[in-house]
């Protein structure tokens, strides 16, 4: 019977250790510090009790000399010519589950095209207390606790080991690396459990995974040109705003030497495209309204400020008032004259856009009649709201009253 165990880690994690521990053997380079001293794969067999074990160990995992795909390459290459089976992945890591472990724990499933947890034990090395179970309990369960990601992976190995391999300079007995070798050959004995392996599926799974890391680069370049782009015609778009709005405030300001500063300030109707007036309601309620009729809530008065900007005051003290948002955006009376209560008159042949602070032209709406249940016509009123553009809609004649 043979049993092909494959070993992997991220660099530093002591899996080439372990694999001396498992084989009673110095075929593998241990390192005492946080540098791949595997480059190539390494298999090692030896039986015990009637079984025969392959152990594999590869590249570590995040080796600052080889690239990911290269480790890949490593690892899947160790299956050739050895066997069609997978045994069981010892994942070997110390300290902290990380998310760098987590990220090279989810690259078996990756590699191997399928949920590797059932043949997938986890061992944790440089563990002192690894002889005292309720110690290696905690230390598990706080693991699991770490996050969802942990939890998962944990919750659903074959089985979660503790050990601690010292070095005979640090323990000259190497008793700890003894009591290991037992831990791990009595777990492996038990694991019967095997998963096929074909060298060129790996490589496919591999290839494909990488091919949709390539094309996500790609689609993020694209967005992130496109967002440039929006970016620059934004802000030509508001470059050339600025420039309108500074010829506007020349093209007034001049307007108002010809024809006197008192030119602005005056009482007026508002009318829209469609013949209707503009009505300013209630003092608490808001300008929201057309209406075909003129009266006092129709008046309103036109009051210079900032040299070419003006107000808009109706009867009772209150002044126009622009919400900003864009289309839609709402208007409605105020107590106040803040910029929001500040317009620019755009002139338009006999008409003019009312501009407001936020770059938005005061819209109307068609009145649209309506009758109560017996059929008799009832009060009809159009409405008014902001828009971004400046087209019929949204040119009003001034007329003097």
């Amino acid at each position: 019977m043979t049993r092909t165990i494959l070993i992997i880690g991220r660099t530093g994690s002591g899996k080439s250790t372990l694999c001396n521990i498992i084989t009673s053997t110095n075929s593998f380079r241990e390192s005492e510090y946080g540098v791949s001293e595997t480059k190539q794969y390494k298999v090692v067999s030896f039986s015990h009790q009637g079984v025969l074990y392959n152990i594999m160990d590869t590249v570590g995992l995040g080796d600052t000399k080889m690239g990911e795909l290269q480790i890949l390459d490593q690892m899947v290459s160790a299956f050739k010519g050895i066997t069609d089976n997978l045994s069981q992945i010892i994942y070997v890591f110390s300290g902290k589950f990380t998310q760098d472990e987590i990220n090279a724990y989810n690259l078996l499933n990756l590699v191997f095209g399928q949920d590797v947890s059932r043949i997938t034990t986890i061992v944790r090395t440089r563990f002192p207390k690894f002889t005292d179970t309720e110690a290696c309990n905690t230390d598990k369960q706080l693991i699991i606790n770490e996050n969802n990601q942990t939890n998962a992976i944990v919750s659903r190995c074959n089985k979660f080991i503790h050990v601690n391999n010292m070095t005979e300079d640090e323990q000259p007995t190497l008793k700890n690396r003894v009591d290991a070798k037992t831990i791990l050959l009595v777990h492996l004995q038990g694991c019967t459990t095997a998963i096929p392996t074909n060298e060129q599926a790996m490589r496919n799974n591999i290839n494909s995974h990488y091919q949709r890391i390539e094309e996500e680069k790609r689609r993020q370049q694209a967005r992130e040109l496109q967002l440039a782009e929006q970016q620059r015609v934004l802000a030509e778009q508001q470059r050339l705003a600025e420039i309108h709005r500074r010829e506007l405030e020349a093209k007034i300001l001049a307007e108002k030497r010809l024809r006197g500063s008192d030119f602005w300030n005056r009482n007026i109707v508002i009318q829209n495209w469609h013949g209707q007036y503009m009505t300013a309601r209630a003092p608490l309620v808001g300008v929201d309204l057309y209406s075909k009729h003129r009266g006092p809530s129709q008046i309103f008065t036109l009051v210079p400020v900032e040299g070419y900007k003006v107000a808009i005051r109706n009867e009772n003290g209150l002044y126009l008032r622009a919400h900003p948002g864009g289309q839609g955006a709402r208007l409605d009376l105020s107590n106040n004259l803040l910029d929001w209560e500040k317009f620019i008159l755009v002139q338009h042949g006999d008409r003019w856009g009312i501009l407001s602070f936020h770059g938005t032209y005061i819209r109307s709406h068609r009145i649209r009649d309506s009758f109560d249940r017996d059929g008799a016509p009832t009060i009809s009123y159009g409405h008014v709201d902001l828009q971004v553009h400046m087209k019929e809609w949204e040119l009003h004649k001034l007329i003097p009253v």
